[in-house]
């Protein structure tokens, strides 16, 4: 075979069960080396009666791969014994009364490794290092895969890894069980990339698996977390215009400051107004993710500027710059939410950042009353600087999440895209169901390009386009919506209610917070 040309077509191999005496290990890895854009490599499970006899052969096929690394040195998935629980689980099911008593049960069981293979567990390991999906079924054993491997190893690109181990039986000691898993979760730290580790024994009617997956809803953990943010900005600042220690140091006691304190409490929705109308930008020529980064720092600086505020300017600046951080967050989580969500879900996870808005404004309520029994300026810096809880938790999420494929798609990155649907779909990115949405979100994102109009056309209905279609009136109708529901006095509910409860009922302040906390929750 040293005179075989180069094939630069062939990115696939697959080495049937019916062909496997066919082929040398040898010629095998000569005929990989002529092989430079092969991507993937399966060895297919040996017939039921040759189960030994693929053994000692796949132990042959894997040294020799193993042994050249540059015959795979693009190999990007490999996989030994291809669909052997599919495979064994067909035979149970069709044909077990027809095997002889020996074969059945290898059905039941899982056959037995014949020996422990420290060494090729120590090839297989370094060569998962380069590797983006490695499954192997009985080879070698998972014991011995993970204590060939190093603790400061990184597995920069694997994304699936399934293994076999014979511990995992009933009869097993837990204990030893127990250690595999911890060991494989620890590994399982140092493959930022990993989206799902299994470890299975091989049997089929009597199977036992472990799937650790990495969890596909840490973007609606954020969205929340954002959304929490925003309902309780909306209420804090009620408590904080009753507290006397902040009216004396602004100098707001008295009526003739009505105006200055319903001024500077206004301030923050003008911030929000303005924050949202920068999204309309930044927020398409940088991403959900960045955008929303964007929104926590200056809401950081605006909750510092607050927390630390002894004069009323620094106060009004802080409303405002806190103000415009959240109308950046709160115009681009919801969009990020459904882009980086299942269809399914989609509907769901929205209605439950909604809800999460309530839950924060019922939390604040009930923190000021709760510093209502406290004195001085704590009871009003203190939930203005517990606001740092919830950017703690967006600074903590949203960097690692993934950007949603709709922009990344709109931008040319279609290879990310399709990884990153792949990933929320928990398919291959081969999946029919995968390359149906990135093929609809093309064509979407195609036709907005194509049918693009500008502001002033709508506005004006000059476009003939929007002009049969009532484009303007549905996008009057859409904002009045939201406008109507603001209009409705809610504000007044969230900022002023402990100060009519005060200044008209005639309450005390602590009754006044009580009696708000307990509306928030109605």
């Amino acid at each position: 075979m040293p005179s075989t040309p180069s094939v630069q077509a062939v990115t696939k191999f697959l080495l049937p069960r019916h062909c496997r005496r066919q082929f040398s290990a040898e010629t095998l890895s000569c005929m990989f080396r002529r092989l430079p854009r092969l991507e993937e490599i399966a060895f297919e499970t040996w017939d039921l009666s040759d189960i030994h006899y693929g053994f000692s052969h796949g132990y042959r096929y894997a040294q020799h791969l193993l042994a050249a690394p540059d015959s795979f040195r693009n190999v990007k998935s490999m996989t030994v014994f291809q669909d052997r629980n599919k495979y064994f689980n067909a035979v149970s099911r069709l044909h077990k009364e027809e095997l002889p008593r020996s074969h059945q049960a290898n059905v039941v069981t899982p056959p037995v490794i014949p020996s422990r293979q420290p060494v090729l567990a120590w090839e297989f390991a370094t060569a998962s290092l380069y590797l983006e999906h490695l499954s192997i079924a009985f080879i070698i054993d998972a014991v011995d895969f993970f204590d060939q491997c190093r603790e400061k190893w990184l597995w920069c690109e694997l994304r699936s890894l399934t293994l076999t181990s014979q511990l995992l039986t009933c009869n097993d000691d837990s204990f030893k069980i127990s250690g595999l898993l911890q060991t494989a979760a620890q590994m399982a730290t140092h493959m930022p990339k990993l989206e799902r580790l299994t470890i299975w024994n091989g049997g089929v009617n009597e199977a036992c698996a472990f799937t650790y997956r990495k969890h596909q809803h840490n973007a609606s953990v954020a969205c929340a977390t954002d959304m929490t943010l925003f309902g309780y900005d909306q209420g804090v600042f009620s408590g904080v215009v009753v507290t006397q220690d902040f009216l004396k140091l602004d100098n707001l006691v008295g009526p003739t400051k009505t105006n200055v304190l319903a001024t500077v409490t206004a301030i923050y929705d003008i911030g929000c107004f303005v924050g949202a109308v920068i999204t309309f930008t930044i927020g398409e020529r940088l991403g959900r993710k960045k955008a929303i980064i964007i929104g926590t720092v200056i809401m950081s600086i605006g909750i510092v500027v607050k927390v630390t505020s002894y004069s009323l300017p620094q106060m009004t600046v802080g409303r405002v710059v806190l103000g415009i951080g959240n109308g950046i967050n709160t115009a681009t989580a919801p969009i990020w939410q459904t882009e980086t969500a299942q269809a399914k879900w989609r509907g769901k996870l929205v209605i439950l950042e909604m809800a999460m808005n309530i839950a924060g404004f019922c939390l604040v309520n009930w923190i000021n009353y709760g510093l209502s029994f406290v004195e001085g300026s704590v009871a009003w810096r203190f939930p203005l600087a517990f606001q740092f809880v919830f950017i703690f938790v967006l600074f903590a999420t949203v960097p690692w999440l993934p950007e949603s494929p709709r922009w990344l798609i709109a931008h040319g990155r279609t290879q990310e895209a399709t990884e990153i649907l792949a990933c929320i779909e928990d398919k291959p990115t081969t999946s029919p169901v995968v390359t149906a949405q990135l093929h609809e979100i093309q064509y979407s994102v195609d036709y907005e390009l194509q049918h693009a109009v500008k502001w002033k056309d709508i506005l004006l209905r000059r476009n003939k386009d929007t002009a049969d279609t009532k484009t303007l009136r549905r996008l009057l109708l859409s904002a009045n919506t939201q406008l109507m529901q603001q209009f409705g006095g809610i504000n007044i509910m969230s900022y002023y209610m402990p100060t009519v409860l005060i200044n008209s009922v005639g309450l005390s302040e602590r009754m006044a917070r009580l009696l708000s906390a307990c509306n928030a929750v109605s």
